[in-house]
């Protein structure tokens, strides 16, 4: 696998982790945080419209499940989610 291929698959694996963890509100935070780690050439690819409203999605769940103390839940219900819809 070529080297940007690799730093690709990384930013999309690092972007599903960052939405999961319950500390990123949105799409633009996990952005942000990206580039600050030093993946500004490659956070445009995050932009295509499914990887954005997934990344908001998972946002919303973590959130959610944070404030009310179930953010271990949360990764299970997303592995759960993403199980049934293969």
């Amino acid at each position: 696998m070529p080297k940007n291929d690799e730093r690709l698959a990384y930013v999309g694996r690092r972007a599903y982790e960052l939405a999961r963890s319950g500390y990123y509100e949105d799409f633009a935070s996990i952005q942000r945080a990206l580039m600050k780690e030093g993946y500004a050439d490659i956070v445009a690819w995050l932009e295509m419209p499914g990887v954005m409203a997934a990344l908001a999605e998972i946002c919303a769940i973590t959130q959610d499940d944070a404030a009310n103390g179930t953010a271990a839940f949360a990764t299970r219900h997303l592995n759960e989610r993403s199980a049934l819809s293969a």
